[in-house]
Parts: C-alpha cells; structure tokens; sequence
C-alpha cells in the first residue's frame, strides 16, 4: 500500500496537491467507493479508483452532452459510478467480474433504481444487445491484446448504432492510443501521462 501511494506521488509530481485538494474535499462530503484492493492478477490491475479531479471533468462533459446513459467496464468499489450519479442523475450500468468489488458496489446503489450492477466479464458482454450513450473503462487491463478487443467491440457498435455514441477511457496504464480506429477523439485531459480520453464515432459526430 505504502508502494502505491509513493507510486502515486512520482506520477503526479506537483500536481499531487490538486488531486489531495479534490480526495480530500469529496470524501469529506460523504462520497463513497474509495476502496482500494491489491491483488495479484495477471489479466487484470489492482483496484485503483479514478481520482476525483478527473471525475469532476467528466460529470461536467455528460451534463454538457445531455449524456443519458452511461456503463462503466470495471466498475470496481463504484466509486466513478457514485460520483457522477450525485451530478447527474441518469441510468447507470456497472460491470464487475471481482465478487468482493461486485458486493462492495451493489450495496452502494441498493436503493438506487437507476443503477443496475451486474458481476459479469465485459471481456465477454454481448454488446449488440446493449444501448448505451456512453462507455467509460477505468482501464484495468494488463494486457494489450485484451484492451484492443474492448475497443475493437466498442467500436462496432459505434459504428452499428445510429446514435452519437461517446467512449471515456482513463489512462492509468499509458496505453498508446494508436490502436483505436473508427473513433474519433474530442476531449483529453492529462497529468504527467495520466489523464483520461474522450472519444466519439465518426459518422454520428459528423
């Protein structure tokens, strides 16, 4: 635990102080979902949530978007699903393979009806079946190979749905962005090569 949060420091360098400010000012107004879990996993990272300041970015971007829906990949403790639902009060959607997460998170939102939380793969969801105005991975995956199949399905029904479809992915893991095709990006955001993407598809952002 100790190695994560010097990790974290290195990361952020000055800008450590602004993402404190913003930990420290929601966990004092009662927000939730900040568990963090290490684990040994070799497909998927540790538990680590999405800090705050980048949270606020992206609540301020589904208000501005009139954004509907939204389903997080990976959803862990639920804490982005938790913060964007006290700004934006739509349907949600969280995925979560860990069952410790998975119970953690339910409990958050039992009394939520806009919120479903299901313990599945999103590796292997049927996404035809889905729809979504918004997908957001906190990305969790170790491997390459598995990033460019979530893409590759996003971007599928991107380019099948005939809606405006946005895909918000938090770079924790210095992906290069090279590997997504067919969607177009219309908003980053980044601190010392942490940030996150937004990305839309090109026929319905024409």
């Amino acid at each position: 635990m100790i190695n994560y949060f010097i990790h974290i420091i290195k990361v952020y360098k000055f800008y450590i102080f602004k993402i404190l400010f913003y930990e420290f000012f929601f966990t004092l107004l009662g927000y939730k979902g900040n568990k963090i879990v290490i684990k040994n996993n070799k497909y998927r990272t540790d538990n680590i949530p999405t800090p705050y300041y980048f949270l606020h970015k992206i609540s301020v971007f589904l208000k501005k978007k009139r954004i509907k829906s939204l389903i997080d990949l990976g959803c862990g403790s639920g804490r982005t699903i938790f913060f964007l639902n006290k700004k934006n009060k739509i349907k949600y959607y969280g995925v979560e393979y860990e069952y410790d997460n998975y119970l953690y998170c339910k409990s958050l939102f039992i009394n939520n009806r806009n919120i479903l939380i299901k313990k599945t793969d999103f590796l292997k969801m049927n996404y035809t079946k889905t729809n979504f105005d918004c997908f957001f991975l906190n990305d969790p995956l170790k491997k390459n190979k598995d990033f460019k199949n979530i893409v590759k399905k996003i971007t599928f029904i991107s380019n099948k749905k005939k809606k405006k479809i946005y895909f918000i992915f938090v770079n924790i893991n210095k992906r290069k962005l090279l590997s997504i095709k067919n969607l177009f990006k219309i908003k980053a955001f980044s601190i010392n090569s942490r940030g996150f993407y937004i990305f839309t598809n090109y026929d319905s952002y024409k």
